[in-house]
């Protein structure tokens, strides 16, 4: 092999790295109640995916956010007072959820939102519904 071959093999394997690479992202909100290790965790696992973090030009900017919304639920039917008057069978219930936006420089935008379970703490409920958000997202 001659020099002009071994220079460029060599430069080929050094820029593999730098080709291969995922989309970059930034981080820019979290939601409160997710711990101090959310947004590690959010990291490892977008790494896992292929992506990298970028704070000074990213493709993505990702904002997961703690969110709620109402929800009619059947409460059973309870017993009747009387013989007009009984319980609602209905309730209002407020159900927590994850909504995670993710805008492209480019103009893609993307959108999910995970309920969350109720078992659990906090934290623990958090953190998996960001893991489920993450391995939803198409990129």
């Amino acid at each position: 092999m001659n020099r002009f071959s071994l220079a460029l093999i060599s430069t080929l394997l050094c820029a593999a790295p730098a080709l291969a690479a995922g989309p970059g992202y930034q981080l820019d909100c979290l939601p409160d109640g997710g711990g101090l290790s959310l947004a590690e965790n959010l990291r490892m696992r977008l790494e896992l995916h292929g992506w990298h973090e970028a704070s000074a030009s990213p493709d993505f900017r990702l904002c997961l956010r703690l969110q709620q919304r109402q929800q009619i639920t059947y409460n059973g039917a309870g017993p009747a007072y009387g013989p007009y008057w009984g319980p609602p069978a209905y309730q209002v219930v407020d159900v927590p959820y994850l909504d995670l936006s993710v805008s492209g420089k480019n103009g893609e935008r993307w959108q999910g939102r995970q309920d969350l379970s109720g078992d659990g703490s906090d934290e623990a409920q958090i953190e998996e519904g960001a893991r489920t958000l993450i391995d939803r997202l198409p990129w």
